[in-house]
């Protein structure tokens, strides 16, 4: 959690609720007042509880316009008691908060700061929260030397004052600015006084915001399990139902979905929307888009998009379509669409996203590459390089621009643009390895995709280096996984390619072995195939045939009697049969394979294929 103002030290003056009505009365009566009494302190009263009122209804240009009356007045017709003249700075340095121009308020914080010295004792509490409030100030302003002065001007003052509650949230600040800092062992020293502090006191929502701290303190630190705990416990012990609570039920779900409790995640988020009910809090579009986000998980992609669409209408309504959550919720419905293969959708929304980031002057690299990527899948591959390009332009060497590159490499080799998809993906390769460093399984697949690049280029022996280092690099970080096997498997059809037959036999039986120990059928099938070609392309038909006989039992037992793998298992025993000159039970197989290729009507190229090579046989 961020840092926390203490107190607002602005005159409390219990005006009514019904604002409307008791705004024009008070309008009226600074009119009266000021027509019969001029520029008086009553008049100064007068604008700040006009001041306070537009507060209290959220008007704060309204509000500021008040009460730089009331000070102007204060400053210049009164001369002004200087402590009263401190709090219409606090005043005004509250409102410029509440806007949110930080810089502002700092400003005139420290001019009620500096009349405050003057004025009160150095170990007056109200000097101490004046402190604590600039410390906040120039902690959300990212200047965390500043707010570590302020902190350590407060902290004679505030550790006499060890039973008020204010000192328990100054605790608190020290430990936003500890954890910022990167400090665990003094964030939790702080927090914890802070928990003492409202134990002792009896005071429980302040005590469930400082255990809601400390979980989130823990999140952040990387113990995931402690901070679900106090984050639990913190929503146990918070009292009061409102916006506040609905915030921390959205935070515990985050934390337990990226844990994998998608269920418990679900029912936080759900929590937080029913709390938020009524309120106008701007938060609620997120609680939709993390629903959204955790149907996802779950593979309910119906559930997804009702929640997603209903997290972009909330965006929009809150804070305009061209706005930061507006771009959120569009990306968000892409990436649903483009993996549901609705990519036309996916492309319109992709597009939102990427003309909001225009407009907001924000980074357009990832909306970009995702627009390429669709436009990849859609076929449409100049206009796929063409986002990928200004993507790759605006990067420096990241993650993204690794995936950026790997994408474009296969655009260019879907426009046949060989030379430049080999380089991309090796430029692709050199920055995964700077970020994740040379033994990452990240680069098994890039390795894997420059491998199959070069064999189109017919530079076999670089190929077969980039698959040998794709196979290194999975079996190093999975072992005997079966995409160690896959990538072994890539190696020895290399090797088969120049005619090293015994290298080939050795990769593919290393591929078998690891898919026996995993049990996986019609892998082990595959295997056998893959196999009884080496064995074919040395001439050695009757080991080619028997390979092809076990590769195609294991089939039958994975697949079942109606594959169009078992058809295809079918044709190659045919060929191994033919070479062997058993024509009658070669052409048994045939018929086989073109029995099963006409239960589907999808398979009508390879009916006719069967159908050619049985015109040899009538």
């Amino acid at each position: 959690m961020g840092f926390k103002t203490l107190l607002s030290i602005t005159k409390n003056f219990g005006f009514a609720r019904r604002f409307s009505s008791y705004i024009q009365k008070l309008k009226e009566e600074a009119q009266r007042i000021e027509k019969h009494s001029g520029a008086t302190g009553e008049l100064v009263s007068q604008y700040n509880l006009l001041g306070n009122a537009y507060k209290e209804e959220k008007n704060y240009l309204a509000s500021i316009d008040y009460y730089k009356r009331a000070l102007f007045i204060a400053e210049e017709n009164l001369g002004g008691n200087k402590y009263e003249l401190s709090l219409g700075y606090n005043n005004i340095a509250e409102i410029y908060k509440l806007q949110g121009d930080l810089e502002s308020s700092v400003n005139y914080l420290e001019k009620s700061l500096k009349l405050q010295c003057q004025v009160l004792e150095p170990q007056d509490f109200r000097i101490g929260l004046t402190y604590n409030n600039l410390a906040t100030l120039y902690g959300d302003l990212g200047n965390y030397k500043k707010a570590s002065e302020y902190l350590e001007q407060a902290r004679p003052i505030m550790e006499i004052h060890l039973n008020d509650p204010v000192s328990g949230t100054y605790f608190l600040n020290l430990s936003t600015l500890s954890r910022r800092s990167g400090k665990p062992k003094e964030t939790f020293e702080y927090l914890d006084k802070a928990i003492t502090i409202y134990q002792n006191i009896g005071h429980i929502e302040d005590l469930a915001h400082a255990t809601m701290s400390k979980g989130l303190a823990k999140w952040s630190f990387g113990s995931t399990q402690e901070a679900k705990a106090l984050m639990q416990e913190a929503i146990q012990t918070k009292q009061a139902k409102d916006e506040v609570l609905a915030q921390w039920h959205n935070k515990l779900g985050t934390l337990l979905n990226n844990l994998g409790l998608t269920e418990e995640a679900l029912e936080n988020f759900k929590s937080a929307i029913e709390l938020s009910k009524g309120s106008k809090d701007p938060e609620t579009w997120m609680y939709f888009h993390n629903i959204g986000n955790a149907y996802r998980s779950l593979k309910d992609d119906l559930k997804a998009q009702l929640n997603l669409e209903r997290a972009n209408g909330l965006a929009v309504q809150n804070y305009g379509e061209v706005s930061q959550e507006g771009a959120i919720t569009f990306e968000n419905l892409a990436s649903l669409f483009q993996s549901q293969n609705q990519f036309k959708k996916a492309l319109e929304y992709a597009q939102k996203t990427l003309d909001i980031q225009k407009q907001l002057a924000s980074s357009t690299a990832a909306s970009h590459n995702r627009i390429g990527i669709i436009n990849h899948q859609l076929g449409n591959y100049t206009k796929a390089k063409e986002h990928l390009l200004e993507a790759k332009n605006s990067l420096e060497p990241s993650e993204l621009l690794a995936n950026v590159l790997n994408s474009l490499s296969l655009v260019y080799s879907e426009l046949n643009e060989l030379e430049n998809a080999s380089e991309t993906l090796q430029s692709a390769i050199e920055i995964t390895k700077q970020l994740k460093g040379e033994n990452s399984l990240s680069l098994a697949e890039p390795y894997a995709n420059l491998a199959f690049m070069n064999l189109e280029l017919h530079r076999y022996d670089r190929a077969i280096g980039f698959h040998a280092k794709a196979l290194e690099v999975c079996e190093s970080n999975l072992g005997e996984d079966l995409r160690t096997a896959t990538y072994s498997d890539y190696l020895g059809d290399s090797f088969r390619l120049v005619e090293d037959y015994p290298r080939a036999i050795e990769c593919h039986m290393k591929a078998m072995e690891i898919r026996l120990k995993n049990n996986n059928k019609f892998l082990i099938g595959a295997s056998y195939h893959n196999l009884a070609f080496d064995y074919k392309y040395q001439n050695q038909f009757e080991e080619a045939l028997e390979l092809h006989q076990k590769g195609h039992q294991y089939y039958q037992e994975s697949l079942g009697s109606d594959h169009h793998f078992l058809a295809g298992s079918h044709v190659l025993i045919a060929e191994a049969l033919e070479l062997k000159n058993q024509l009658a039970e070669a052409k048994h197989h045939l018929e086989k394979a073109l029995e099963i290729f006409n239960k589907n009507p999808n398979n009508s190229q390879a009916v006719q294929e069967v159908k050619q090579k049985l015109q040899k046989y009538n």
